[in-house]
């Protein structure tokens, strides 16, 4: 496919990815914020478009981009309420230096691809800098999360 045709393509279906956007997600800037990353990567993974359903293949990004989004946010939103209502000796406030003592209890590998992801990285970035596959990528960050809400679930 030519990239004048990927162009009308994403331009004919621009007010339906605007809408499901919006259907993800609560508020307008966030679903301007979606939408406007997912055009992006639209745009970056055209040389993956094989002409076949466009639509799915466009809902898809858009969705996994909501859930990537939302997973990072629960994690960051754990941490920080976990910096919030912890409390060691004295009822003294846990800070950033104890939160990454925790994380740093993970095993290497697990604690890096986390604290990556926690900073914003995307898998396929993450696995680019560390030269592994996205597969192990999701596995570390996925056996992060659980041990951490294993240490972590009195606070929860």
């Amino acid at each position: 496919m030519t990239r004048e045709n990927f162009d009308r393509l994403l331009i004919m279906h621009h007010a339906t990815l605007a809408h499901i956007a919006h259907a993800h997600t609560s508020h307008n800037e966030d679903a301007q914020d979606l939408l406007q990353d997912t055009l992006l990567l639209l745009l970056e993974q055209s040389g993956k478009y094989n002409d076949v359903n466009f639509c799915g293949w466009s809902y898809t990004l858009l969705h996994n981009l909501y859930r990537n989004r939302t997973r990072r946010c629960n994690i960051i939103e754990h941490v920080d309420n976990l910096a919030q209502y912890h409390h060691y000796n004295n009822n003294d406030s846990m800070d950033s230096d104890d939160i990454e003592s925790i994380i740093n209890q993970l095993s290497a590998p697990n604690a890096t691809a986390i604290k990556m992801y926690l900073n914003g990285y995307q898998y396929d970035e993450i696995a680019s800098q560390l030269n592994i596959s996205i597969g192990t990528v999701k596995s570390r960050i996925s056996r992060a999360r659980t041990q951490l809400k294993v240490w972590l679930k009195e606070y929860r």
